[in-house]
């Protein structure tokens, strides 16, 4: 719609453009004729006051134009700023991930449990994150979270969904319930996170803690999140395993 509006007033500016040209032409012809005698200065005159009015036509065109072209871009910058409200409410700033209130959403639609039937949820804590925010500051910290969270988006590409829903934790939906498949890329994201990094000449050795659920047509994705959390917790207690959920978990 744009678009069109545009050629359109690219039209009337040609328009009136060639317009107030040919006037011109003819106020100058107008003047030599008078000056030889030609003819009476009363055309003149007339040429003269149809130039001032083409003139003010072209004046208002601009102004019209600029009015309408001031509320597009109103509207636009409005537009850019809903966008990115409802980018931030959806996905971290820092690593591009979606966030927590993303993951609710999609507990929300699961509460039937259809939509968990075929999910299997992975939960994953950094441990001891702090200590590298505490020794270096945030700044670092972000830098090394925003590398994590790219190798282990790579691990999960094309098999689920990474969210990231607070500093050092991350949640994954995986549409499988095939445990062997799960076990493997639990395993493959705890070894993309461990080992041993350099920040600012100095050594760092993360690990990470995970816990496992995978749904069945029975739970709703409240449950097999929680299942997940719960899971987690039993590996935090001493850190740098893996955790699969079992009901004397809870």
């Amino acid at each position: 719609m744009q678009q069109h509006v545009k050629k359109l007033d690219q039209s009337i500016f040609h328009i009136l453009t060639a317009a107030l040209g040919i006037l011109v032409v003819l106020l100058c012809l107008g003047a030599y004729s008078a000056l030889s005698g030609r003819l009476e200065i009363n055309w003149v005159l007339a040429g003269l006051f149809s130039t001032l009015v083409l003139l003010s036509l072209l004046f208002m065109w601009g102004w019209i134009c600029g009015v309408r072209g001031n509320e597009r871009d109103a509207a636009e910058v409005l537009q850019c700023r809903e966008e990115k409200v409802k980018y931030l409410s959806l996905y971290n700033p820092l690593t591009g991930l979606m966030n927590r209130s993303a993951l609710r959403q999609w507990v929300n639609r699961a509460k039937t449990g259809h939509q968990a039937r075929e999910q299997s949820v992975i939960s994953l804590d950094i441990d001891n994150f702090r200590v590298i925010n505490d020794s270096l500051g945030h700044t670092a910290g972000d830098r090394l979270l925003v590398d994590l969270a790219s190798k282990m988006e790579a691990c999960v590409a094309g098999r689920g969904e990474v969210y990231h829903t607070s500093g050092d934790e991350f949640v994954f939906l995986i549409s499988t319930t095939n445990e062997d498949i799960i076990h493997d890329l639990a395993k493959e994201l705890h070894r993309s996170v461990s080992g041993q990094v350099s920040i600012e000449q100095r050594t760092f050795f993360l690990t990470a803690s995970i816990g496992v659920s995978i749904g069945d047509g029975h739970l709703t994705g409240d449950e097999v999140l929680q299942q997940a959390d719960t899971a987690l917790y039993v590996a935090k207690k001493n850190t740098n395993r893996i955790a699969f959920y079992t009901p004397d978990m809870d």
